[in-house]
């Protein structure tokens, strides 16, 4: 079975979360599938949406086996009894359900950004970036197309030691409806000592500037990031179930 490859451009349609809602809007790479009434949107690092408005758990597994999905995928906020029917599939997949948060920072005041002995914070700039990007962050291609893109939208901050070397990262992994999606990275030798907290404080004053709104989105066991993002005065809205979908062998479409 075939599934009809919207133009995400054509529909105003709505995922509430910005990866997947950059898709729908033509702003980063992915595909919109139509089955029904239902939309089911993959980003290309893997991230998917599904706007359900009818039955479709038969569409939905058939859609799952075409070789353009990826075979390791995760979908925001499904249903629960979606999610029992697609687990009783389990010869076909593997399934891993979890547990996020999301939250914002809306209260549009900038923050006083922490200084920490040895380090200092940078915006990421068509100057340093190749460099940044050469270091396995993955900020090269994950989420944006090209470099161009990524500078122009994601208002990335590095923080660089005292030699020299980037060791944290926070950037908008895609921007929907002015909602910017944080991702930050720190290399393993330097989490826990407040990295996060700097680097985020530096990129939350970005996106005020231009009047956008910062999204944190993390699993419920991670209480260091909800720590982190709290403690920055984001403010909870929404629990959700995740589920990553892995597919266990290949299937002709």
């Amino acid at each position: 079975m075939k599934f009809k490859i919207s133009e995400a451009s054509t529909h105003e349609l709505q995922t509430g979360f910005p990866i997947t809602q950059a898709v729908i809007d033509g702003f980063q790479s992915g595909r919109v599938y139509n089955f029904k009434d239902n939309y089911f949107i993959v980003h290309k690092s893997g991230f998917c949406s599904l706007i359900q408005k009818s039955p479709c758990l038969e569409e939905l597994i058939m859609l799952f086996r075409e070789d353009e999905i990826p075979r390791y995928i995760h979908i925001y906020d499904i249903g629960e009894i979606l999610i029992s029917k697609i687990t009783m599939e389990d010869d076909l997949f593997g399934l891993k359900i979890r547990h996020r948060v999301k939250l914002i920072y809306s209260n549009r005041q900038m923050i006083d950004v922490p200084s920490i002995d040895g380090f200092t914070l940078n915006m990421i700039t068509d100057a340093n970036f190749d460099f940044i990007s050469a270091l396995d962050f993955g900020i090269k291609d994950r989420f944006w197309d090209n470099k161009s893109d990524f500078i122009k939208y994601a208002n990335g901050v590095v923080i660089i030691n005292s030699i020299g070397e980037p060791v944290c990262i926070c950037y908008a992994a895609a921007i929907a409806n002015d909602v910017a999606e944080i991702d930050i990275l720190t290399k393993g030798d330097y989490r826990n000592r407040g990295l996060a907290k700097f680097a985020v404080a530096g990129f939350v004053n970005n996106c005020i500037k231009k009047n956008i709104i910062p999204n944190w989105d993390c699993f419920e066991e991670n209480e260091a990031s909800l720590r982190t993002a709290k403690g920055l005065l984001f403010k909870e809205i929404n629990r959700y179930r995740f589920l990553s979908l892995y597919k266990k062998k290949a299937y002709e479409s």
